[in-house]
């Protein structure tokens, strides 16, 4: 039954040919812009709000680390993902796919996290420096 329901939603929407080994080019730049329009600013947003409350920003300093970082994340997001998303489609095996994927979302969190940091470091140095200053 369930099965059944999830064949009639693929067949629905169009999207048969996920299962398909070749694509086209019309579905890989529809894909790829969809990716960089949709998934990518809202992930970012997503991941910077997440690790900043587990580390106990709070609201403000949520607003802060977005406001700070998630452009120029966002930008380079729109330069590796679409590239990584071109080579996979065109060039890596479909057996290999899964595994190329979780290997560039390896490296994409990885700069991620090193993004985090920078400007962790930088609100750190500002609020050291504030303090300095109100002290003397």
């Amino acid at each position: 039954m369930v099965r059944s329901h999830c064949s009639l939603v693929v067949s629905i929407l169009g999207t048969n040919h996920l299962h398909s080994a070749r694509h086209d080019s019309t579905t890989t730049q529809t894909r790829s812009i969809l990716d960089a329009l949709i998934f990518s600013p809202t992930t970012v947003a997503g991941y910077f709000t997440v690790r900043t409350w587990l580390e106990g920003g709070g609201w403000r300093g949520i607003q802060a680390k977005l406001q700070a970082a998630w452009g120029p994340t966002v930008l380079s997001a729109w330069k590796f993902w679409p590239a990584v998303n071109l080579w996979s489609f065109r060039f890596v095996p479909v057996p290999y796919r899964v595994l190329y994927a979780n290997v560039m979302s390896l490296l994409w969190t990885g700069y991620l996290s090193f993004v985090n940091q920078i400007n962790q470091n930088k609100n750190k140095n500002k609020t050291s420096n504030t303090r300095e200053k109100a002290v003397e």
